[in-house]
């Protein structure tokens, strides 16, 4: 990367002293060996041989976490590139997939950003008027919002500062008392990353996909590729949209989805056929393919009217039966049961958000809102009968309709004053369980214009490769600690996210050469085994240092041999050097072919590691 950043600063004419390729790869290694934020990263940077951000401040790596945000694109299709001289990527399957993360601290961007206005608009004013110097915050902060003038210039520095980023939404981890950010990943069949993209918290996912696929589209140019994604995204304007831009799908579709019709008609077990695996062999999972139609229209307010867009598809379905699954669906809806009828028993209390068990139950919230609502159609039927269809009564429903979303505002607000508590069980939702139980359902269609067909075998792996996108974003949370965030603007946080997926094409590659020898290793055993490779350093009151190898570590203990027979035993530096460098490891004697094997800049102790080193010796 280091040519890489040259050329792009020589390019747009950047200039900046601290070098973006040693940052970067400084704190994407961190992530892999010992993530933390990165002031403690900068702390911890004399542990290390050759102490590489010695030479860097805090601003400079926070200034590198700017420089990357900035450059993101040219970046991602650097790698994107480079990854391709070493493994073959098509691009012809692509897999999407979208989650969350969250930060530490309570408050979202909107109440950041208004103090962070009101900060910069008091001190505008106090320079201007004097008056206003001995007054309090809080006093400037009251004629601020009591003057149109001041409140006006608010709104506008406010608006200055961006689309809030950090924002509350529905939280994938039940941290719905922090705000988040929204992630959208594409990886290969490699399960190596593609490309990204960032979006505020309280974005809904669905509708991320469109701008996150145009983009990735004109950035590598893809053609006749198949989006595999899960049910979250399976809307018909974002099917609409992948043909549109020539691309296929195959995405999950959940039973509970499906139309009465289809219930009744095609959930028949004697009309299915059993899926075969990828050696051809039958499997125990049934399917029925069958075609789907569907069609939406969005309504839309522009310019004073309103504007109907129409999406529609036009594909095929597969609907599987697995007895597996039909026996932990029925399995869990009775447990569900169980805790419903005890809540019930109890007069249990409920609230809002149903989930789990709470689906299952009818609350008397509920039967009031339907008796309000039976009440008030049948007052509305008695007032329009026989009412003829003129102009005025086009203006009241025009007026019905801007007003429609007050009254369910106000009907909102009614209902969440009232507990709701727990009445009876919700027969229709539990049949339905039942009858969907142990199906599901993709949702497919080849690239327009291939001459390719996607038959189901082949659709069925499509779907099972899936989890190799949910395992990127686990490895990014648990192993990486992408999450909580210690960084807030925008550019910090791609930039931050961007070093995450770096560490994690790092993995990926190491991994890929591992396999490769018949092995197989995990980012978390990836971690210990690169814990494991520390020196002991001897000082002396010279400050010259003496190192010596400190903890012997096995690495077949960390590395799995997919094949047992012809195995040999595994040297651990020797192999892990391989696996890094693709050369094998020479006999090492004396500190500076060290220094040349690792590419370490000078083996010489900084001053920080020597007063490291002090303060243990007198300790």
């Amino acid at each position: 990367m280091t040519r890489f950043f040259d050329h792009l600063k020589a390019q747009e004419g950047l200039e900046f002293e601290y070098n973006a390729s040693d940052i970067a790869l400084y704190f994407a290694a961190l992530k892999i060996v010992s993530p933390m934020s990165y002031l403690a990263g900068k702390e911890h940077s004399p542990r290390f041989l050759g102490d590489p951000m010695s030479s860097y401040t805090t601003d400079d790596i926070y200034r590198c976490l700017h420089f990357l945000s900035k450059y993101k694109d040219s970046i991602m299709k650097h790698l994107s590139n480079r990854v391709g001289e070493v493994i073959p990527r098509e691009k012809s399957l692509l897999f999407y997939d979208c989650t969350n993360c969250y930060f530490e601290t309570p408050c979202n961007d909107v109440y950041w950003n208004r103090k962070k206005g009101l900060r910069i608009l008091r001190r505008i004013l106090r320079k201007e008027n004097p008056d206003f110097q001995n007054l309090s915050d809080r006093d400037l902060n009251t004629v601020i919002n009591e003057s149109p003038e001041y409140s006006l210039m608010l709104e506008e520095l406010i608006e200055s500062l961006g689309e809030p980023l950090r924002m509350h939404g529905v939280s994938k981890e039940k941290r719905f008392d922090l705000p988040l950010i929204s992630i959208s990943l594409v990886i290969d069949e490699h399960a190596i990353p593609i490309d990204f993209q960032i979006y505020a918290g309280n974005q809904a996912e669905a509708s991320t996909m469109v701008e996150s696929i145009k983009r990735l589209k004109e950035k590598y140019n893809i053609k006749n590729a198949v989006l595999v994604a899960d049910s979250a995204l399976n809307g018909t304007k974002n099917l609409d949209m992948l043909l549109k831009e020539g691309l296929g799908f195959a995405v999950a579709k959940s039973a509970l989805t499906f139309t009465d019709k289809i219930r009744k008609s095609e959930l028949d077990l004697t009309t299915f056929s059993k899926v075969k695996d990828e050696a051809g062999n039958e499997t125990s999972f049934l399917y029925k393919i069958i075609p789907y139609q569907n069609v939406k229209y969005e309504r839309k307010f522009e310019n004073g009217k309103w504007i109907s867009n129409k999406y529609s598809i036009d594909c095929n379905m597969m609907i599987t039966f697995s007895e597996i699954r039909k026996n932990r669906d029925l399995s869990t809806l009775e447990e569900n049961i169980l805790q419903a009828k005890a809540a019930i028993e109890r007069n249990a209390q409920i609230n809002l958000i149903k989930n789990g068990w709470k689906q299952f139950v009818i609350t008397s919230g509920e039967i009031k809102a339907n008796t309000a609502q039976n009440q008030s159609t049948s007052g509305q039927s008695d007032q329009t009968d026989g009412a003829s269809n003129t102009s005025d009564n086009n203006a009241t429903n025009d007026e019905k309709q801007k007003t429609k979303g007050k009254s369910k505002t106000k009907e909102t607000k009614a209902k969440n004053s009232e507990p709701c508590i727990a009445v009876a069980l919700n027969d229709k939702k539990i049949e339905k369980r039942r009858e969907c139980a142990g199906f599901a359902a993709i949702l497919f269609q080849p690239p327009p214009g291939s001459e390719e067909a996607m038959n189901a075998d082949y659709v069925s792996s499509l779907y099972h490769h899936l989890v190799q996108i949910e395992e990127c974003f686990r490895i990014m949370k648990s192993e990486f600690e992408i999450r909580p965030l210690f960084v807030r603007d925008r550019d910090s946080v791609t930039g931050h996210v961007l070093l995450c997926i770096v560490a994690l094409i790092m993995v990926r590659l190491i991994q890929k050469k591992a396999a490769e020898k018949e092995c197989s290793i995990t980012a978390a055993k990836l971690k210990e085994i690169m814990n494991a490779l520390t020196v002991l350093t001897l000082y002396r009151d010279d400050n010259h240092c003496v190192y010596l190898k400190s903890k012997e570590f096995n690495l077949t203990n960390g590395l799995r041999k997919v094949k047992e027979e012809n195995s040999t035993s595994v040297v651990e530096p020797e192999f892990l050097f391989e696996l890094l460098t693709g050369v094998k490891m020479p006999n090492v004697s004396t500190m500076e072919e060290l220094r040349k094997i690792f590419k370490i800049k000078s083996m010489n102790r900084s001053k920080a590691q020597i007063e490291q080193l002090k303060c243990s010796v007198s300790a």
